[in-house]
């Protein structure tokens, strides 16, 4: 078992490995997808598969620990200060918070 202070996040580790085997189902089948925007930069692309491997990680995760905050790249506006806001919020009404970057 794997254990942060006194509690096992074993579980948590399962569940996450479930999350992200799911969505590498996604990502092996949409290989090469079309950009569909850039985001932020001419270097931060985007494309239909990254916002919906958020969604079925977000699902698989919310699924097994509703009470968790969770955090998604395609979900908290552009810039340090929206990153900053977002995380101060999920830190401050939640003991758990998950960040999600599915492709990066």
């Amino acid at each position: 078992s794997i254990s942060i202070g006194n509690q096992d996040i074993s579980p948590m580790l399962d569940v996450a490995m479930k999350a992200s085997r799911e969505a590498g189902v996604l990502i092996k089948e949409k290989l090469g997808a079309d950009i569909i925007k850039t985001k932020y930069n001419s270097m931060d692309l985007l494309t239909e598969v990254d916002g919906r491997c958020q969604e079925i990680i977000l699902e698989v995760l919310k699924s097994e620990f509703p009470d968790h905050g969770y955090l998604g790249e395609e979900s908290v506006g552009p810039g340090a200060d929206a990153s900053r806001e977002a995380l101060n919020d999920a830190l401050d009404n939640h003991d758990w918070v998950w960040i999600i970057d599915p492709i990066d």
